[in-house]
């Protein structure tokens, strides 16, 4: 990979919109190189001053951990991240890291061999996992030196966001065995939400808190973590008459505490669909006469939230379809080779 100059004004400002979002460049070609680009940069710099004064060390791992985060709780995201995050040279970068942050080599023989052989970090068993994990913990605790503790623990914060992403069995057994009844509440925390549902009190329907790309986010993480409940949480979804934030994470606690079934009791929503047209057609009648009323205002509220909500649901469940024929026709062409 051909290495270019970059101005430390461009990568301050590079890695400060990073912090927000990294879906930053608009075309996807520019996009993937220039991503691997900046970490390839990052790898040569001891350390990186960030909103003009933060000095961060160990830049690249930052850079990851950014990447990692960004990715993983915010739905339907920059698909180029997925494909760097993904890439077989992030894998191996890894696995490097790994290998030269672990101190005591001869009491890691298993684990340097693991790091040096062909086998990517997706292809671990849930054992292997956990003897990274280990051996990055004990070399934390036996290291007096400082710099190797906090690389020690940035890799472990890397590499548990990493395990997330991946579809590989050994990473499933791995969450599932390690967070165990917590899981569904960091299914939600993953897929950009609070699993609280006063976190959401005051707010209505609204798409950047709840829409069907959040829902989706959801409903693939079940597919991963809880593939005989997907149906459940569809029906769920289904069934939930207001989907207003806080009234979806309580029927969603609902779903999870009577085992992931979808038959629970739900909170009503307040507008009938099927009155949406009609009441649409009343108040703009309403609004070429006069200026509305408070109440009559209300009332287009309750409509546009109707509509939203009708929106949202059927785009979920497009988005669900298309997602159960694609991994079809992927599992056909398998068995034909």
């Amino acid at each position: 990979m051909k290495k270019k100059y970059i101005k430390e004004e461009e990568l301050e400002k590079y890695l400060n919109i990073a912090s927000y979002g990294l879906n930053y460049y608009g075309n996807k070609n520019d996009s993937i190189d220039k991503i691997y680009e900046i970490y390839e940069y990052l790898k040569d710099k001891k350390s990186v001053k960030q909103f003009g004064e933060i000095k961060v060390p160990n830049a690249h791992l930052e850079f990851l951990h950014i990447a990692l985060t960004r990715y993983s709780n915010v739905p339907d995201y920059n698909s180029d991240i997925e494909i760097f995050l993904k890439s077989d040279y992030i894998v191996e970068e890894l696995k490097k890291e790994i290998y030269n942050v672990i101190s005591d080599k001869s009491y890691n023989k298993q684990l340097c061999e693991l790091m040096n052989s062909e086998k990517t970090i997706n292809d671990f068993s849930k054992e292997e996992i956990s003897l990274i994990f280990d051996s990055l913990l004990r070399t934390y605790n036996t290291t007096s030196v400082v710099k190797i503790k906090n690389k020690c623990s940035e890799i472990d914060h890397i590499l548990e966001e990493y395990i997330f992403i991946l579809d590989g069995e050994g990473p499933i057994d791995y969450i599932k065995e390690i967070y165990k009844d917590k899981l569904p509440h960091i299914i939600i925390e993953k897929s950009g939400m609070i699993s609280s549902p006063t976190y959401y009190s005051g707010y209505g329907i609204n798409r950047s808190l709840l829409g069907e790309n959040h829902l989706f986010s959801i409903y693939k993480k079940y597919d991963k973590y809880f593939p005989d409940k997907t149906d459940e949480f569809v029906n769920m979804v289904n069934n939930i008459d207001c989907l207003k934030p806080s009234e979806f994470i309580t029927n969603y606690l609902l779903f999870v505490q009577n085992g992931m079934n979808s038959n629970i009791k739900r909170r009503r929503g307040n507008v009938n669909l099927d009155d949406a047209p009609k009441m649409l057609s009343g108040f703009l009648g309403v609004v070429t006469a006069f200026s509305p009323s408070k109440n009559e205002y209300n009332e287009w509220e309750k409509v546009m939230d109707a509509m939203t909500q009708k929106n949202i649901k059927e785009l979920f469940l497009e988005k669900v379809e298309h997602y159960k024929e694609t991994r079809e026709k992927g599992h056909k062409k398998e068995l034909k080779k």
